[in-house]
């Protein structure tokens, strides 16, 4: 039993054209290859992590420790408090010092799985909320505080007066 084709001849490549003419035969496709285009260079990944500086303030204000309530380990990562967003937010007060908690690991994986619980401490914050303007509760005082544009932190009756 014979096969039949389904489908069109494959393409011949370059190589085999250049051989099946050079041995005298007519090829039955009349295929000719494009060449290729040059590979596009792809566009450096936008940078959303804070600046040097910034995180040079957070770090000042946390002294090296973790900004949760009563934690005393040392602090390893930076927490936004107002979320970047998949793919990162134009907003310029994203990755200032009010918006960022340095805390440790264990703290920051908590703040992301305990998100109701976080969001009561002011550790999280809605996309539209000002970080200055949210009090968080920290190790810093025993009642919530203000977290400032500038690094530094203010308490209730320091905010009121």
């Amino acid at each position: 039993m014979a096969l039949k084709r389904t489908g069109p001849l494959p393409a011949f490549s370059p190589k085999r054209w250049e051989k099946v003419t050079a041995a005298g035969h007519r090829p039955t496709s009349t295929f000719t290859p494009k060449p290729r285009e040059a590979a596009k260079p792809k566009a450096a990944p936008r940078r959303t992590d804070p600046k040097q500086s910034e995180r040079d303030l957070v770090r000042g204000r946390s002294g090296g420790l973790c900004e949760f309530r009563a934690c005393t380990r040392a602090a390893e990562q930076m927490h936004h408090r107002r979320p970047r967003r998949m793919g990162g937010s134009t907003a310029p007060d994203v990755n200032g010092a009010a918006n960022l908690v340095d805390l440790c690991a264990w703290h920051h994986r908590w703040v992301e799985f305990h998100r109701t619980a976080a969001a009561a401490m002011g550790l999280l914050l809605s996309a539209r909320a000002n970080p200055a303007r949210v009090p968080v509760l920290t190790r810093h005082d025993e009642e919530p505080v203000w977290l400032l544009p500038s690094g530094e932190w203010l308490r209730f009756e320091e905010a009121c007066a």
